[in-house]
């Protein structure tokens, strides 16, 4: 038997001892192992998961569709949320154990591509239905935002672009990281892995959205990844715009009106140093990254220009 990998190498299958089988290259060299699970058959080449369906690559820059999120996804939320809550005030912590992991959650009881055991992320769930794909837009945001806001938001994206909602594909963590490990089975991720994850996730999928709640006081400034997340985006020179709720511009105006561009600067304060982070342990490792890579005073001043210079785009616009 031959399979070739996705590289064009072929490679021949030759049984263990003990059951497993070897995949082995044509110099005869094992470069992986092939397990059947059920169902389903786990191949294991070069620490990269191969499953059917979607290969672990791909899988891993999947993106949610724009309009599945607005049209179909408060649905879904609310009924697993009941008929006596209303689900548009919960935020996305505590929707995560509705929807994102546990046994009524998109991806239970589905073959994860990246590691090849069972329960996957959101967007392996929805890949087969089309409404995940690669991504087109890096979404930088807070777990603590509420449904209702971040429909609102969205809803204004939408209404002004002119590409179609349904080609809008969005790397946001809360569908794309597989919560069954992360907080269904709390499985320790470092934060070096979650920082080379966003790293490198945001740098294959090039463009990056900061949603925003509001100027003055806004929850986005106040959080480490958040910052962390500007700060790349800016030294890797990737495009950077914001998505602001239908609230924002007459709190702008307001601004404006009290002193201009440099009342809008005094309003967009950062400071790194004294954000936070749900995990305190990526909180401190964050911070830990940005004083051995730079300093607060230059991320403060990166991330405050970046954001001051797309609230203002959005002004001209």
């Amino acid at each position: 038997t031959v399979l070739v990998l996705e590289d064009g190498e072929a490679v021949a299958f030759g049984q263990n001892a003990d059951g497993q089988t070897s995949i082995l290259d044509l110099r005869g060299r094992k470069v992986g192992l092939a397990a059947a699970g059920g169902r389903h058959t786990v191949l294991v080449v070069n620490d990269e998961v191969l499953t059917p369906g979607i290969p672990a690559r791909q899988s891993r820059l999947l993106g949610i569709q724009l309009e599945w999120v607005v049209a179909r996804f408060p649905e879904d939320v609310q009924k697993q949320a009941g008929m006596h809550v209303d689900a548009q005030n919960l935020d996305f912590i505590a929707m995560s154990s509705l929807v994102a992991y546990g046994e009524n959650s998109y991806g239970y009881n589905k073959l994860c591509p990246r590691d090849g055991k069972l329960h996957c992320s959101i967007v392996d769930a929805l890949k087969p239905h089309g409404f995940s794909s690669k991504a087109t837009l890096f979404l930088s945001w807070v777990w603590q935002y509420k449904l209702r806001l971040v429909l609102d938001v969205l809803l204004q994206f939408r209404a002004s672009q002119t590409e179609p909602a349904t080609e809008c594909f969005l790397w946001w963590c809360f569908f794309q990281n597989n919560q069954h490990r992360i907080l269904g089975e709390q499985k320790t991720i470092t934060t070096d892995e979650l920082a080379n994850i966003f790293g490198n996730q945001l740098r294959a999928v090039g463009r990056m959205a900061c949603m925003l709640d509001k100027a003055e006081g806004s929850s986005y400034a106040g959080r480490i990844w958040c910052i962390y997340e500007v700060f790349v985006a800016r030294k890797e020179h990737i495009p950077m715009s914001t998505l602001l709720p239908s609230s924002f511009q007459a709190n702008l105006d307001s601004l404006m009106r009290e002193g201009g561009v440099s009342r809008v600067r005094q309003a967009i304060t950062v400071d790194a140093e004294r954000a936070e982070a749900t995990s305190k342990a990526d909180e401190r490792n964050i911070k830990a990254l940005i004083q051995a890579t730079s300093s607060f005073t230059n991320v403060n001043k990166a991330v405050q220009q970046g954001l001051l210079n797309n609230i203002l785009e959005c002004l001209r616009t």
